[in-house]
């Protein structure tokens, strides 16, 4: 009998917008916007800044003054996640090892339950409108539509690459997050026509698996300078970092006691 699938189809921004060793020395930031079916109001916004050999990924509060609520920081020397949880002050880190670890279980799971087979590895259907500048790719279930250019400064590609493919494999950590494969897929088309997306935009049909269908898009802004705010957050982070207290994985996500916690973290 097949292992039941431990993920549900809450709508995360993690699958839509997920960002090679070698490093850039260019700092820059990219802000997301995210919209859910025809909403013209946000439903959540992310700062990434870039700045040496790491990445700073800000979930910024849906207040008058916006705060960030949730960080991720992405060493790219050393690929490794630092999460950190601005209300209950606990971070999480996971190294690459720890996330194929837990990619290539999920990936078996997937695999081993029929109805959502497809999902660990999806081919799609590329094609590329050059009257309106919009790449398209495809299976029967799911469409992905991109938007983008190429950056003025071709040197920030191999890290957008990195977080880009790093931050999607992270789908693999949380159970309630929607498997990352599909993003993966997508992440090489983005990659292959050197863009940094302005726009991307994702509808899901229903089958017997997705009882609803889903829409949504995000907007993306690229910035090649910081702001005096931008390093503001970079101090802040860093002494979250360094000061909240490092907890498991099934604590930081809130998990079960019974779940197996395959990203052990290392002690302070």
């Amino acid at each position: 009998m097949a292992k039941p699938i431990l993920w549900t189809f809450r709508f995360s921004l993690l699958f839509l917008f997920a960002m090679t060793p070698l490093l850039s020395a260019q700092d820059f930031r990219i802000e997301t916007e995210l919209y859910v079916g025809d909403s013209t109001k946000s439903s959540s916004r992310n700062v990434t800044v870039f700045s040496d050999s790491l990445v700073y990924d800000f979930l910024m509060s849906d207040t008058a003054v916006s705060e960030p609520v949730q960080i991720t920081v992405f060493d790219r020397t050393e690929k490794k996640f630092i999460l950190i949880d601005m209300q209950q002050k606990i971070r999480l880190e996971l190294e690459r090892a720890q996330l194929i670890k837990l990619l290539e279980g999920l990936r078996t799971e997937t695999m081993q339950n029929e109805s959502v087979r497809f999902m660990a590895d999806i081919q799609f259907k590329e094609e590329f409108d050059v009257t309106s500048g919009v790449v398209e790719a495809k299976t029967d279930l799911i469409r992905y539509e991109l938007k983008g250019n190429h950056p003025a400064d071709s040197t920030i590609l191999p890290a957008y690459h990195d977080f880009l493919d790093h931050y999607t494999m992270l789908g693999a950590s949380d159970p309630q997050r929607f498997p990352p494969f599909a993003r993966m897929k997508f992440n090489q088309v983005i990659k292959k026509y050197g863009w940094i997306p302005t726009e991307v935009t994702l509808t899901v049909g229903t089958n017997e698996v997705f009882q609803r269908a889903i829409k949504a898009r995000t907007q993306h802004t690229l910035n090649m300078n910081l702001s005096d705010r931008d390093r503001e957050r970079i101090q802040l982070a860093k002494r979250c970092w360094m000061n909240y207290k490092i907890v498991s994985m099934a604590e930081f996500r809130g998990l079960p006691k019974l779940v197996k916690d395959d990203a052990t973290t290392k002690k302070q």
